[in-house]
């Protein structure tokens, strides 16, 4: 059995912990002896839960307001999948989950971490700070939409651009905070065995088949979640403003191979 004891007596923060990775996450927590509070706009089974609809500020707002305990631990799985409507993506992973990130960075115990789960499906737009720069300008969540449709965005481009806002967020973040009184980190996983990669699998075959020839298998959520608890051990401290693949090696083949996930910024650009 995996010892988390390090846990023990720790306020783990989980947003979009109600299902997939999340839950499982906020689940070994609460076994390893941490409080779990879980965001989500489904009701959790684990700990304290809290409702919050990353797509509605005055939602945003209020949970922030209800929320009265401090963290050491906060790991946002909040996301939609690919096949979800592009400015509700847009707004859940990234702008409205950004703003309520940093909405509860109040609620930080020193020394506490982020970690912000991002996907190796960011790949592409991560070389193209300029298109991701304009979109984290964006202020009001009520702005997206507009965003999505001058732009000609669909949920695949959207859910990528999403994942690589996220990865500069982090970075960003670092910077931001240079004593390192709270550090962030990015996690992309590749394919995992969980009901939002099935679906989209299932929804969208050649936006993941490129993905699956890269990966070695596919990830169990059991495996992904501890290691994600595990870069939270005192000794991996000093790891801050990184983004730490979980995929098998799938981005790196990406590289070897020339896959290109289907769908390249490039080439995004050129059929608008």
């Amino acid at each position: 059995m995996t010892d988390f004891a390090f846990l023990e007596g720790k306020t783990v923060f989980v947003v979009g912990g109600a299902s997939g990775l999340g839950a499982r996450v906020a689940v070994l927590a609460q076994e390893a002896g941490a409080k779990v509070v879980v965001f989500d706009i489904s009701p959790s089974e684990v700990g304290a839960y809290r409702p919050v609809d990353l797509r509605d500020e005055a939602s945003i707002r209020n949970a922030l307001d209800e929320t009265g305990e401090c963290f050491d631990f906060l790991v946002s799985f909040a996301g939609l999948p690919p096949g979800a409507v592009p400015a509700s993506i847009l707004q859940v992973n990234y702008l409205g989950q950004v703003q309520f990130l940093e909405g509860l960075l109040g609620n930080a115990n020193e020394g506490a971490g982020v970690i912000s789960i991002a996907s190796i499906g960011g790949r592409e737009w991560r070389k193209h700070d300029e298109i991701i720069a304009q979109f984290q300008a964006i202020s009001d969540l009520s702005e997206v939409p507009a965003f999505t449709k001058e732009r000609g965005i669909d949920g695949k481009a959207a859910y990528r651009l999403s994942k690589a806002a996220l990865i500069r967020w982090t970075r960003q973040m670092a910077f931001a905070h240079p004593r390192n009184e709270v550090s962030f980190l990015a996690v992309s996983p590749g394919p995992v065995n969980t009901e939002l990669f099935k679906r989209a699998a299932k929804n969208s075959p050649e936006a993941t088949a490129d993905l699956l020839s890269a990966a070695p298998r596919i990830a169990e959520p059991e495996e992904i979640a501890k290691a994600i608890i595990g870069i939270c051990r005192p000794e991996f401290h000093w790891l801050n403003g990184v983004n730490i693949p979980l995929d098998g090696g799938a981005d790196a083949r990406f590289d070897a191979m020339g896959l290109n996930m289907n769908i390249t910024f490039e080439e995004w650009s050129e059929e608008q």
